[in-house]
């Protein structure tokens, strides 16, 4: 038996960079920095030997980015993929509370970050013990210990040696039932496996180039950063989310393949400039992270190009993304009730719907959505409860509501228990919970999700107050506004007397509160 670890991720970096190696890697809009597949694999080389011999970073360290999108970002992403440490990539919307715990639980020693978030950064490094070096990308007259620049200067390009197949890929980190983030560890099998699996259906070509405009520290960067990179496809990111300006760069760069989340969708269909003509040169459209409502899904179909292929994908974190797909196929020619199903099984994927008690269910019956496949994470970091709970009986236990029917499509009904899905961000209505029930006058808080035209769901609170208590919706707003990250506020707040509807375990009644919601 031949002793090789095929499914690492710098195998196919080295590879890709040989064979495309003169033809456009990444496109940065913001910089105007283009790199070629070879330069880019120096350049990556360069970032592994500095973070080695200046900055003393083995393979099993942590080092982190809080930035926006950025050239730089795909550099830090395959570094870490290659072996040269363990890379956390953090939500560029976290808050200081947030950014302590995060950076706090993965043990980073370096942290790479630019000038809007360096002063928060500073706030908190007396608490971060393991921190060693703050590195400045871009200008600033902000906190660091160093520039990129300063880092870079004569740097020996240097690869790391390349890991195990079983070794740490990345540590991403995913709310949890506390509200504060947990680190999902990742291993390098896991992102080639969904790698594999995920280009069977995508099928990414060298002709493509892929507009990023989803943030590059959500797990769906590996779509742009693994999937189009190792196909030889060119990336052009978009430093920030402007409707019109992705208008405009896919019709003047001819850009072919591009993921969206549904709130992207419909600002760019809704936008005065918008044109069928101008995306004539897409062949290749994933959404997810939340539901397509089915009027604007139609309306996508409408405009799209013919030969522009349109894929779902449902995942998570913890699967390393996606483990369901539903194909251009069903989108076109299927059956139209499918626009509503989340897909079916990737390869490798086996998916089970159980009850509470861990029995599966028959085909239409609705239960908790179980996945098996050689992707799902390694463990939560430092958690081993809360892994053993999740990974019980040999399969993962996504916390997701759904239903599988008799031909294999999944229909996902409900998302985790309290998670909102507002604008492709999740929410867990614990968090905004605690920070809205510290204000003085509330007697019991509940948060839910409610459905919202442009970003899916919306935070919504409902507020018993306590007796005698003169709070307005604008106190509450104003208190949670001092404690929570903007994406994750109140888009309305409901000021009860009387009490909320609670369970005989005195849990309140959110599906109650939801109905009441929907009647207005």
């Amino acid at each position: 038996m031949i002793d090789v670890d095929e499914l690492v991720f710098a195998r196919e970096f080295e590879r890709v960079a040989r064979w495309a190696g003169d033809r456009t890697a990444l496109t940065d809009l913001g910089t105007g920095l283009r790199r070629t597949f070879a330069g880019h694999r120096d350049a990556v080389a360069r970032l592994s030997g500095a973070l080695r011999d200046r900055l003393d970073l083995t393979p099993g360290d942590r080092y982190s980015a809080l930035l926006d999108n950025r050239a730089v970002y795909a550099e830090l992403w395959h570094a870490g993929l290659c072996g040269a440490g363990v890379f956390t990539s953090l939500n560029a919307r976290i808050n200081r509370d947030e950014l302590r715990h995060t950076l706090r639980d993965a043990g980073s020693s370096v942290l790479f970050t630019s000038a809007p978030f360096a002063e928060m950064v500073d706030e908190v490094r007396a608490d971060l013990p393991s921190l060693r070096s703050v590195v400045l990308v871009g200008e600033g007259d902000v906190p660091h210990d160093l520039t990129l620049d300063a880092l870079l200067d004569g740097a020996e390009e240097r690869m790391p040696e390349p890991p195990r197949e079983d070794d740490p890929a990345m540590l991403l980190y995913t709310g949890g039932t506390t509200g504060l983030p947990r680190g999902v560890v990742l291993d390098q099998r896991a992102v080639m496996l969904n790698r594999h699996r995920s280009v069977e259906v995508m099928a990414p070509t060298r002709d493509w180039t892929f507009l990023q405009v989803v943030p590059m520290y959500h797990v769906a960067a590996l779509m742009p950063l693994v999937k189009v990179h190792l196909a030889g496809a060119g990336v052009v990111v978009q430093p920030r989310w402007d409707p019109g300006a992705a208008l405009e760069v896919i019709e003047r760069e001819e850009i072919g393949a591009l993921s969206i989340v549904p709130t992207m969708a419909v600002q760019m269909l809704e936008h005065p400039d918008f044109a069928p003509e101008r995306v004539a040169s897409l062949r290749f459209l994933g959404y997810g992270t939340a539901p397509m409502p089915l009027g604007l899904l139609n309306r996508l179909i409408d405009v799209l190009p013919r030969e522009c292929r349109i894929n779902q994908s449902y995942g998570m974190t913890e699967s390393c993304g996606t483990v369901t797909m539903l194909d251009d196929d069903d989108h076109r020619h299927g059956d139209p009730s499918l626009l509503s199903s989340a897909g079916r099984a990737l390869s490798g994927v086996e998916l089970s719907i159980r009850d509470g008690l861990g029995d599966t269910l028959p085909e239409g019956e609705t239960g908790e959505i179980w996945l098996r496949c050689g992707s799902v994470l390694r463990e939560y970091r430092g958690q081993p409860e809360a892994t053993a709970a999740v990974l019980d009986g040999g399969w993962y236990h996504s916390g997701d509501v759904g239903r599988l029917d008799d031909r294999g499509y999944l229909w996902v009904v409900d998302r985790v228990k309290d998670m909102i899905v507002s604008g492709g961000e999740n929410v867990y209505s614990v968090e905004v919970e605690n920070a809205i029930s510290t204000l003085p006058g509330v007697a019991r808080v509940a948060v839910l999700g409610v459905p919202h035209e442009l970003w899916g769901e919306a935070v919504h609170a409902v507020v018993q107050l306590s007796e005698g208590s003169a709070l307005t919706e604008d106190d509450v707003l104003a208190h949670a506004a001092g404690r929570l990250a903007r994406y994750k506020m109140p888009r309305s707040v409901e000021l009860r007397r009387e009490e909320l509807p609670v369970s005989p375990a005195g849990k309140v009644l959110k599906r109650q509160l939801r109905v009441e919601f929907d009647r207005g």
